[in-house]
């Protein structure tokens, strides 16, 4: 599975997440044509490899057949061009954090796609380990040492269903004690509608951004 670093972050501090990439040795070729995201490639440790489509057997697993109709369903919207085979390619994918309603934010997300990352693209899970220590210097608000946290009532959504931590970078954590909000960053537009119904019950600013 790809390895997936969640982090809370407003008001502009992701800047530090992206800065960190930019200062290390190991370099990605930035791309930022996706609104809200920001995509590295790793040129260095091997090629953009395109999707291609996938044959799968009747006996195949769950997750062969899985991964084979969302690739026949990107091709299918392609409209020609070309998709990258995120498994095969040493990105880095990053989700920014948005702000949605009043006080209700998007986390942010770190994707290193290419899977398995370990021994495939080992400069790259060097990248990953340092990361995730360089994040860890931050507030933790969820994750195993911090399930039942101070910080439970204000993430909501599915920004809880994962096992991964969620670290918080100053101006989160100090918007968290304010009150303000955090939902999962793949929240569907009906399920903010009727988070922010729920949020106005308690006297939440849920107003348009």
């Amino acid at each position: 599975m790809a390895a997936v670093i969640r982090f809370l972050a407003i008001d502009g501090e992701h800047q530090q997440v992206l800065d960190w990439f930019r200062q290390q040795p190991l370099r990605g070729r930035e791309n930022t044509t996706i609104a809200d995201e920001v995509v590295l490639w790793y040129e260095s440790e091997g090629p953009r490899v395109p999707v291609a489509p996938i044959t799968v057997s009747d006996d195949a697993s769950p997750h062969e057949q899985k991964r084979a109709f969302f690739v026949r369903l990107q091709l299918e919207h392609a409209a020609g061009q070309p998709i990258l085979d995120r498994e095969s390619t040493p990105l880095v994918w990053i989700k920014l954090p948005r702000k949605l309603r009043g006080v209700l934010w998007t986390n942010g997300e770190v994707t290193f796609t290419a899977t398995p990352l370990r021994t495939r693209f080992p400069r790259l899970a060097g990248l990953h380990r340092s990361f995730v220590r360089w994040l860890r210097e931050f507030e933790l608000v969820f994750g195993a040492r911090a399930r039942h946290s101070d910080f439970d009532y204000y993430l909501e959504g599915s920004i809880r269903n994962y096992d991964s931590e969620v670290r918080a970078l100053p101006r989160a954590a100090a918007a968290l004690r304010d009150g303000h909000y955090f939902v999962d960053t793949g929240i569907a537009d009906t399920r903010v509608d009727v988070l922010c119904r729920q949020l106005r019950l308690r006297g939440v600013n849920c107003d348009p951004a």
